[in-house]
C-alpha cells in the first residue's frame, strides 16, 4: 500500500510529531511503501529521542507546502495528514485527519472560504483525535461526529524505583503566561508556598525557549519561588528528567485551571502517564483531558481548586500507606497509554490491516 503521512509542524518533535512518527512507524514495519510530507526535511536519527526508530532509506521524503501537498496526494492509497483545524483537500484513495485540537470552528467567514472547508472536511474518510476531550470539541467546532479517539503512545516500560524521595514533580513546557499553552507554573508555586511541607521539594522542569518573553517569564517564577523549596529544570537532557520523575513520589499537573477556553486546557496530558508509569502519584486538574487518564481517587487525585491541590497533596504525605496504593495503581493504569496498544489501534483504524 502506498501511504503518505503530512505533518506541516516537523522542524518541532513534540507530542503530536511522535504521535504521527509512530504511525509512519508502523506503516515502515509493515511493509508499507512510506511517503513523509513536510515543508523542511528532518534528521530521522533526532527521532529516536520520541522512541521512533526508522531508518532513513525506509521511507521518502517529500517536500510540500499547504498548496502542493494537495497534488502530491493523487495515487495514494492512504493518505494521512495531522493538523490543528483543517488539513489540505486530499485526492487519496482513502484519507485520515489527526487533529490534535480544533483551534478554529468551520462556518465562518465568507462564503468562498466556507465552500473551501467543506471541500477540506468531505476529502476525509476519517478523523482521528488524542481523547474524549478533543472529540467533544470535533462535534462542536467541526461538525465532525465519528471522530476516532486513540490515545498518544507513552513510554510506560520503565523500572520503577523500590524507594521514593520527598519531591514532587511537574513537567511542561515553560511558555510565557500570555501563551494558549501555558502550564500555570506560578499557580503551583502559590500553591507550594501554602503547602509548607517541611523537607519536601518541588521541581519544575520543562523546554524553554532561548526568547525574550520565555527568559522573562521563568526569572519571573524564579522570583515568585524565592525563599521555598522549588527547584527549576529548563531544558532537562532526556536522562535527567528520568531521574526526577523516578525520585519524585508525588506529581503536579495544573494546565487548564481557571481557563474556560478550551484549547488553553490539556488536550490529553502524556507527562502524566509518563509520571504514572514511574510510580508518581498525579495529582492532576480536573479539566481537558486529564479526567480521562486518572481516576479520582483510584490511581490519584483530580482537583479543581488551589486549596484542593494543597489539601490532597498534604493527605498524601501525611498517609504514606495511602500513597503506595495509589502508587501500585497508577503503575497499571499507565499501561493503558503503552506504545502496543497505539500500534494496534493504529494497524485496525488507519491502515486498516488488521
Amino acid at each position: 500500500m502506498r501511504v503518505g503521512f503530512y505533518d506541516p509542524y516537523l522542524s518541532i518533535l513534540g507530542g503530536g510529531e511522535k504521535y504521527l512518527l509512530t504511525m509512519l512507524e508502523t506503516a515502515v514495519r509493515d511493509g508499507h511503501e512510506v511517503t513523509l510530507m513536510s515543508p523542511a526535511p528532518t534528521d530521522a536519527a533526532s527521532w529516536r529521542r520520541l522512541g521512533v526508530e526508522v531508518a532513513p532509506d525506509e521511507f521518502r521524503w517529500k517536500a510540500v507546502n499547504q498548496l502542493s501537498v494537495t497534488p502530491a496526494t493523487h495515487g495514494l492509497d492512504l493518505f494521512v495528514a495531522l493538523h490543528n483545524f483543517l488539513p489540505p483537500v486530499s485526492f487519496a484513495a482513502r484519507s485520515v485527519a489527526v487533529i490534535q485540537f480544533p483551534f478554529r470552528a468551520v462556518g465562518s467567514g465568507r462564503p468562498l472560504r466556507r465552500l473551501g472547508e467543506v471541500v477540506r472536511l468531505r476529502s476525509y474518510d476519517t478523523w482521528v483525535v488524542y481523547s474524549r476531550f478533543v472529540e467533544r470539541h470535533m462535534r462542536e467546532r467541526l461538525r465532525v461526529e465519528d471522530a476516532v479517539v486513540i490515545a498518544p503512545p507513552v513510554d510506560v516500560e520503565v523500572d520503577v524505583p523500590v524507594g521514593k524521595a520527598r519531591s514532587v514533580v511537574a513537567v511542561g513546557r515553560f511558555f510565557p503566561a500570555e501563551d494558549q499553552n501555558n502550564k500555570k507554573h506560578g499557580v503551583m508555586i502559590d500553591a507550594w508556598r501554602r503547602l509548607a511541607a517541611d523537607g519536601w521539594t518541588l521541581h519544575l522542569a520543562g523546554g524553554a525557549h532561548a526568547d525574550p518573553g520565555t527568559e522573562a517569564y521563568v526569572a519571573g517564577l524564579r522570583a515568585q519561588a524565592s525563599g521555598v523549596a522549588v527547584e527549576f529544570h529548563p531544558n532537562a537532557s532526556p536522562d535527567r528528567l528520568e531521574a526526577l520523575y523516578g525520585d519524585a513520589a508525588l506529581f503536579w499537573h495544573a494546565a487548564g485551571h481557571g481557563e474556560t477556553r478550551p484549547e488553553r486546557q490539556e488536550h490529553f496530558g502524556i507527562t502524566t502517564v509518563e509520571a504514572m508509569a514511574h510510580g508518581c502519584v498525579p495529582v492532576v486538574a480536573a479539566v481537558g483531558g486529564q479526567p480521562e487518564i486518572v481516576t479520582d481517587g483510584v490511581d490519584g487525585y483530580l482537583w479543581g481548586s488551589v486549596d484542593e491541590l494543597v489539601e490532597r497533596t498534604r493527605s498524601l504525605i501525611g498517609d504514606p500507606a495511602r500513597a503506595e496504593e495509589l502508587r501500585a495503581a497508577a503503575v497499571r493504569s499507565a499501561r493503558r497509554f503503552a506504545k502496543d496498544e497505539f500500534v494496534r489501534r493504529v494497524r485496525a483504524d488507519v491502515l486498516r490491516t488488521s
